[in-house]
């Protein structure tokens, strides 16, 4: 493969790369089939592909000698995005959902907010907790302490607290993370 690009080289690019290598010339060849044909020059390679009106594509550029493979491009090509999509189904991406609570917030919607916070967590993102302070309630932290051990104690089952307590300007951030 090029340094320059994730394309495998084809045909004549194939060809041109190893003009370039004196000592390269012979490729390991997997046949239309996918049968291991052996190493064979990579020019007689090249026009037994083109024989079969199909391409010579570098599977393998860095091991010795290079592994290649005779079929259609546009497949091939296929294929490696199939791969790719596979790959990233079974990738779980985290996303950081913020919620915002007021030091004097009232029990019901606490509920309401833990209820979102445990869906959050259960569906596997992180949540960040934002506490804010609204004009004299900043000279009473012992609210917002208790505030926060509610939320970690309700949560305690199925998340984590993966930053702990920290200020930031009027609002103090606490994060959580799934078990």
């Amino acid at each position: 493969m090029d340094k320059s690009s994730s394309e495998p080289r084809i045909n004549e690019q194939i060809l041109r790369y190893f003009n370039n290598l004196p000592k390269l010339k012979d490729v390991r060849l997997i046949d239309e089939s996918g049968e291991q044909a052996g190493v064979v020059p990579a020019l007689q390679a090249l026009e037994h592909a083109k024989s079969l009106n199909l391409d010579l594509i570098e599977i393998s550029p860095k091991s010795s000698p290079p592994v290649c493979k005779i079929m259609d491009y546009g497949k091939f090509k296929y294929q490696q995005s199939k791969k790719v999509k596979l790959q990233n189904a079974f990738q779980k991406t985290q996303v950081l959902k913020t919620l915002n609570f007021g030091v004097m917030i009232d029990d019901h919607d606490f509920k309401v907010k833990i209820n979102n916070l445990n869906k959050f967590i259960k569906s596997g993102n992180k949540v960040k907790i934002v506490i804010k302070f609204r004009g004299r309630e900043i000279n009473n932290p012992g609210l917002a302490e208790s505030l926060v051990n509610r939320i970690v104690e309700s949560t305690a089952g199925i998340s984590v607290v993966e930053k702990p307590l920290h200020a930031d300007g009027k609002s103090l951030i606490l994060i959580l993370t799934p078990k």
